[in-house]
């Protein structure tokens, strides 16, 4: 994978069409964009606050440097120039190598429309062509739509973790899951 690359033109449920491609350096701005609106909107992520152009000038190099390593796999989907989702498996280290850790995150607008199971489905492929065996992600309770995804994708619960976050001033469990490739 390479910065920019070009991944494939989809086509949503709803007839958008969207870019997916490789996370690019230029793509700063339109995270912290894309984060911050989905702060605003108080989804379910573990970020409750609003990120600064430093902050995600730092994601999106640390994000480059792992890619081009290949400790990550990551697409962005782009709808009219400007970033609307997110996705990656980042692999972990040491006896741990053949793991990824799944991380995905959409704009409110094109939720539900087959993206987040387009984006997952080209993540899967990738990280079985680099050997990765098992993906494992963290979902919020309070996210039933995610968890349907993660289902529809393949993967399995494998456990909970209680009162992990606050979210709205409640606790909220964390759900871990897995799907081995």
């Amino acid at each position: 994978m390479q910065p920019g690359e070009t991944i494939e033109d989809f086509v949503a449920k709803n007839g958008k069409h969207l870019l997916l491609r490789v996370p690019d350096l230029k793509d700063a701005e339109d995270y912290l964009e894309f984060v911050n609106k989905l702060v605003e909107e108080d989804a379910p992520i573990k970020l409750d606050q609003k990120q600064n152009y430093l902050s995600e000038l730092e994601y999106t190099v640390r994000k480059i440097s792992r890619i081009l390593a290949g400790n990550e796999i990551a697409i962005v989907a782009v709808a009219e120039g400007k970033v609307v989702a997110d996705a990656s498996i980042i692999r972990k280290t040491g006896r741990e190598r053949d793991v990824g850790t799944l991380g995905i995150a959409i704009s409110k607008e094109f939720r539900n429309i087959g993206l987040g199971f387009e984006l997952i489905r080209l993540l899967l492929e990738r990280a079985k062509a680099e050997n990765y065996r098992i993906i494992e992600l963290e979902v919020y309770a309070n996210n039933p739509a995610a968890r349907h995804l993660y289902e529809k994708s393949g993967f399995k619960e494998a456990g909970t973790k209680p009162k992990v976050a606050i979210f709205k001033g409640q606790y909220v469990d964390s759900i871990s899951m897995y799907k081995e490739l």
